[in-house]
């Protein structure tokens, strides 16, 4: 095992880490995460919107201990996912749910923002609508996708008007939304999620 010092502050997700080489050929492990300065345990409110949070990136050289870190992009978001099929390794595209920034007084999610790993920037996002809050998607390649980002973002989105939750489907290229769905029942806010296809279920059904 080896240690590495870093600038202290608190994460709760990492989108992803992989390892690869410098320009000296040394082994540089990458850690990017949502990171926040600080977290209260007993106060996660306040402690998450004094100081925003950002979408931050570490660089551990395994063979010198040196560490380098920093802002990857000025976003205020967490549940970051990408294309499952790049875990582990170097990706491009991450997708992170947007804070809601008007009302403090309890965390909520307004969109969700694709972020170019690359180029540090918001590419494009999606903003769900007035007093309508979702939580984390997922990532659904298509069945012969042409890129990393060639797939679809779903997730659930729930309206506090009129107590209604939708099924979103979005195109993870451009964020243009592709369906809403209109379901019989309220779907509460949730942590996490994960898009099981047809044959994964009917084999972890036979199990």
């Amino acid at each position: 095992m080896k240690w590495f010092d870093v600038l202290p502050c608190a994460v709760f997700h990492t989108a992803n880490a992989y390892e690869e080489q410098d320009e000296n050929q040394n082994r540089i492990v990458v850690i990017q995460a949502c990171r926040l300065p600080k977290v209260e345990l007993f106060d996660l409110v306040d402690a998450e919107t004094e100081d925003e949070g950002t979408f931050y990136e570490w660089r551990l050289n395994l063979e010198t201990g040196k560490v380098s870190e920093g802002e990857l992009c000025q976003i205020f978001g967490e549940f970051p996912i990408l294309n499952p099929k790049f875990l582990g390794r170097k990706h491009r595209y991450v997708w992170l749910a947007k804070f809601y920034k008007q009302d403090r007084s309890v965390p909520r999610f307004e969109g969700i923002s694709k972020v170019d790993c690359i180029d540090g920037k918001v590419v494009s996002e999606v903003i769900y609508g007035n007093r309508k809050y979702g939580g984390e998607c997922g990532f659904i390649a298509k069945s012969d996708p042409k890129s990393e980002d060639d797939g679809y973002i779903c997730g659930f989105v729930h309206d506090e008007s009129d107590q209604t939750t939708e099924f979103w489907v979005l195109d993870a290229l451009d964020m243009t939304i592709q369906c809403k769905v209109r379901l019989s029942r309220r779907v509460p806010y949730g942590f996490h999620g994960i898009w099981i296809n047809e044959d994964t279920n009917l084999t972890r059904s036979k199990l």
